[in-house]
């Protein structure tokens, strides 16, 4: 298990960025 290497971070780090321009985006629709 490399969850935690170097691989597992960069892969944490792109979820969270993609979730984070969901939420960008649904807040924009909603308004």
């Amino acid at each position: 298990m490399d969850f935690l290497g170097a691989g597992g971070i960069w892969t944490l780090l792109l979820v969270c960025a993609v979730i984070g321009v969901l939420l960008i985006t649904a807040a924009k629709l909603i308004k």
